[in-house]
């Protein structure tokens, strides 16, 4: 999956965290880490980037280990069982990095830059989707848009309305939303109810 999406789909899952910026920057770290010094590595030698992956063979190696690396469910174990010795707790946000490799596990075709997930144990990966492919860039950001609506536009709860139109909640009419102007229902309908 593309980094942009994974930083998305981390805030998405690990909303609820305190720190939201780290939940997306975890979720990228993954992709980031192998590949910021790769793309530094062409500004200084002044190569020219083209729409596309870039052939493997130009790849220095050191992206391959790092990639390897940090896409690796035994290092992340290793980290985290290190985390907990030290602090007794695993941060939320930090939850974000075994998401992102459990997406890119179904996510990366055999072709270019497969999962090793149980790298250095064993070069195992599975040949998943090409996330590059039109079909499912137009599924994975569809359903990321249909998310963040979701989470942007909750359906209000009974609670939520009856604390904000201070009504008895005995009292409030089955579907009434009080002076919605107007709220925004996740399913797309637009409500717009006057108190008589």
């Amino acid at each position: 999956m593309d980094v942009f999406a994974h930083g998305l789909w981390s805030y998405a899952i690990l909303r609820k965290s305190k720190a939201p910026g780290l939940v997306i920057v975890t979720g990228m770290l993954p992709d980031l880490i192998p590949f910021i010094p790769y793309f530094i590595h062409i500004c200084i030698k002044g190569i020219k980037l083209k729409f596309g992956p870039p052939p493997l063979e130009s790849i220095p190696n050191y992206v391959f280990t790092a990639y390897n690396l940090t896409h690796s469910l035994v290092i992340i174990t290793l980290i985290f069982g290190l985390i907990f010795i030290l602090t007794r707790e695993i941060p939320l946000f930090l939850w974000a990095w075994p998401i992102h490799i459990a997406m890119d596990i179904l996510t990366h075709a055999k072709a270019f830059f497969p999962t090793k997930f149980l790298y250095p144990l064993s070069e195992f990966h599975i040949n998943g989707i090409n996330w590059g492919a039109r079909w499912f860039m137009i599924i994975n950001y569809g359903s990321l848009l249909l998310i963040y609506f979701v989470i942007l536009y909750p359906v209000p709860t009974q609670k939520a309305l009856t604390v904000k139109s201070g009504m008895n909640a005995n009292k409030i009419p089955e579907g009434y939303i009080p002076n919605a102007t107007p709220v925004k229902a996740w399913y797309g309908v637009y409500w717009k109810f006057k108190r008589s």
